[in-house]
């Protein structure tokens, strides 16, 4: 092999664009040995990029690899390149300060670190909806009494989120139900605020759209005067208690 001489004492290799090894400088020796391609001393995970980079086609380039010293050892270096028209390419070779090195370590694991920790996030996300999705399927279950009448009791708290949610589970399970009759008790409700009654009045009207026969048991009294000053659909029946309504719509 070829010793290139160069004033300035650093690794330099003399290749071909087949990457065979024309000729080196005494540092390249030092640090390498005397391999007989350039592709002996380039990490396995680099070798791609190596191929892709050090091209005739690219006059002039510059780049970092992964690089295997003649003991062993991995280093991080900055490659740069200048060709000789399409005979030759004069490859420089320069180790990263470790500083650098170390940094760049630490920022990808980082990196993996914050993306594992984006993965669990959104598993956990969609545990908590799925959570959430089956409390409301919960708190209005639609229970068919007989083929014309279904009862829909409604429980828990119930705030603006919960009514919408509620309302869009319940409209769409009496879209797909025979039943024409349908009874929502609110006998089991342990605290409804205004803005989720209101979102049961846009219930009873959507029902209603539907064709469906409405009948409400289980209203209280300071439930029954905000539903009244909202201004409930006038075919909505209401009953004092689940079990009326049930003897009056199957009898």
């Amino acid at each position: 092999m070829q010793e290139v001489d160069s004033v300035i004492p650093v690794p330099i290799f003399k290749v071909d664009k087949n990457l065979e090894i024309l000729g080196c400088t005494k540092e390249a020796t030092e640090w390498f040995g005397q391999p007989k391609t350039l592709l002996q001393i380039i990490d396995e995970g680099s070798q791609d990029k190596i191929l892709q980079m050090l091209h005739p086609s690219k006059a002039k380039n510059s780049f970092e690899i992964n690089i295997i010293d003649k003991l062993g050892e991995l280093s991080l270096v900055d490659c740069h390149v200048g060709w000789r028209g399409e005979l030759h390419a004069e490859l420089l070779i320069l180790k990263k300060d470790p500083t650098i090195t170390r940094v760049s370590a630490h920022l990808n694991k980082l990196q993996s670190r914050l993306q594992a920790t984006d993965i669990e996030l959104l598993k956990e996300k969609e545990k908590a909806e799925a959570v959430l999705e089956e409390n409301n399927r919960l708190s209005a279950p639609f229970i068919q009494v007989t083929n014309e009448l279904a009862l829909i009791p409604i429980f828990g708290e119930i705030d603006t989120e919960k009514s919408e949610m509620i309302s869009e589970l319940i409209i769409q399970n009496a879209y797909d139900a025979i039943a024409t009759k349908l009874i929502i008790d609110f006998t089991a409700i342990s605290r409804i605020d205004r803005d989720g009654l209101k979102g049961f009045n846009k219930l009873f009207r959507s029902l209603e759209m539907l064709g469906k026969q409405v009948t409400v048991t289980g209203v209280g009294p300071r439930h029954a005067k905000t539903l009244h000053e909202l201004g409930i659909p006038l075919d909505i029946q209401f009953l004092p208690s689940l079990q009326k309504a049930i003897m009056r719509l199957t009898s």
